[in-house]
């Protein structure tokens, strides 16, 4: 059955959709059906923040002084792991780096500053993970500009950054044999191979006015 997909481009306040093949609905239904999820969690001004906010609590009520948040820490690594995995991993990484200078690098100098008699707490710094993903020439920024390219593949995504020398060089990255269509992570809680083949697509995705619609 065909589908109404937004093409774009209004006239008089007025907008337009013309019926689409399936191929071309799919493309837009991830996007799609994620995006009443980004508004509702992702937005600063959203419900889920406006719900937690202390903002209305004048009368001093405990409860409307009280935020109660579920945090859940954890990796993921899957037989088959794509850019879902790999944002999810990249928040638990910055989560650790949290750790690492509120828990170990701060208290640790701050024994110093007090004079107090302590032993060094031995812990792996893992910035240089976090520079490998989103440094200036690393994952992320090479992926986007992958995506700007006519036709480039997962396998060209995968070559792409095999070469990019702050990528290749890094001693948390490599390319599994066999696979020309994906890559790995050395993340501080384990490997994690990514595959390359809808990188590109989900990267590029975006919700339009008229699928919000």
């Amino acid at each position: 059955n065909a589908a109404a997909v937004p093409i774009g481009g209004a006239a008089c306040g007025a907008s337009a959709c013309a019926p689409g093949r399936p191929p071309c609905a799919s493309d837009i239904t991830p996007s799609t059906a994620a995006g009443p999820h980004v508004r509702e969690r992702g937005s600063p001004g959203g419900p889920l923040s406006q719900s937690s906010s202390v903002g209305g609590a004048a009368d001093g009520d405990a409860d409307e002084l009280c935020i109660g948040l579920l945090d859940i820490y954890g990796f993921e690594s899957f037989d088959f792991n794509d850019l879902e995995q790999l944002c999810i991993n990249l928040a638990n990484e910055k989560l650790q780096q949290h750790f690492n200078e509120h828990v170990f690098k701060w208290e640790q100098a701050e024994y110093v500053r007090e004079g107090i008699d302590w032993r060094h707490i031995a812990f792996e710094d893992n910035a240089d993970v976090l520079e490998l993903i989103e440094g200036r020439s690393g994952l992320l920024p090479v992926l986007d500009e992958a995506g700007r390219l006519p036709r480039a593949s997962g396998e060209d995504l995968a070559r792409k950054l095999g070469s990019t020398p702050a990528i290749r060089d890094s001693a948390r990255f490599s390319r599994p044999p066999r696979h020309p269509s994906a890559f790995a992570v050395d993340h501080y809680a384990g490997r994690v191979t990514y595959s390359t083949s809808h990188l590109m697509d989900k990267n590029k995705e975006h919700v339009s006015a008229e699928q919000s619609e």
